[in-house]
């Protein structure tokens, strides 16, 4: 895996040397987020090009976040494969963004990427890594997203913001941090009327997702897009 940490010299990273990175960047700027520029693949001849993310070192899936950018049978990659120049990605439950990094070199200064993502921090840096990189246009909504307009509490585990969500059975952890996020229909707060090209959904929110695509019913009948869903 190669990337190049805070404009020093590109070396060939382990998991082990990764995480010895993140501790000396951790003492050399700020203690809890990291920017690294990583390799990845890029359209359409899969060379390798520079892109930037900004990854939460509290956060144990990080490490997972820089693999998932890099390697070009990672899921996120993969799936990027099915965009087009001129495509819409809306990308809800964006953890640290790689499915919306990895759609916005795809989709081009003609498409856009939109990133659903309750998180505070993680959304925050999902727009930094986005603005970063300006492959495409984008918009990120710090928000739930449900059948209902409120605010609902969030569990996010400690060990990995990854589990995230609203059902305490399965995201609140021993442990787990609490929050209430606001909670938004995408169909009234997100104007998908304008989405260019064909649009793709991807939807992982631990167990909400039914409830997105009922508050999405009618982005859904207008757009017919292509969903991945996590069942």
């Amino acid at each position: 895996m190669q990337t190049r940490l805070l404009g020093q010299r590109r070396v060939w990273w382990g998991e082990r040397a990764l995480l010895a990175a993140a501790r000396m960047a951790r003492r050399a700027s700020s203690p809890d987020v990291v920017r690294l520029d990583i390799e990845m693949p890029a359209r359409p001849a899969e060379d390798f090009v520079a892109r930037t993310v900004f990854l939460d070192l509290r956060d144990a899936r990080f490490l997972s976040v820089v693999r998932e950018l890099h390697d070009p049978d990672a899921e996120a990659r993969r799936y990027a494969r099915r965009l087009a120049s001129g495509d819409t990605m809306v990308d809800v439950g964006a953890n640290h963004g790689t499915f919306a990094m990895c759609a916005a070199a795809a989709v081009g200064a003609s498409g856009l990427v939109v990133a659903v993502e309750p998180q505070p921090r993680l959304a925050d840096l999902v727009e930094r890594s986005l603005a970063a990189n300006g492959d495409a246009p984008h918009l990120v909504c710090p928000f739930a997203c449900g059948d209902e307009r409120g605010e609902v509490e969030l569990f996010t585990p400690r060990e990995t913001s990854g589990s995230a969500g609203i059902y305490p059975t399965h995201s609140a952890t021993e442990g787990a941090d609490r929050a209430l996020v606001p909670l938004r229909r995408f169909d009234d707060d997100v104007d998908w009327r304008s989405f260019p090209g064909t649009v793709h959904v991807k939807l992982d929110v631990e167990g909400s997702e039914l409830a997105f695509l009922r508050g999405a019913s009618d982005m859904i009948r207008a757009k017919r897009p292509a969903i991945l869903l996590e069942w």
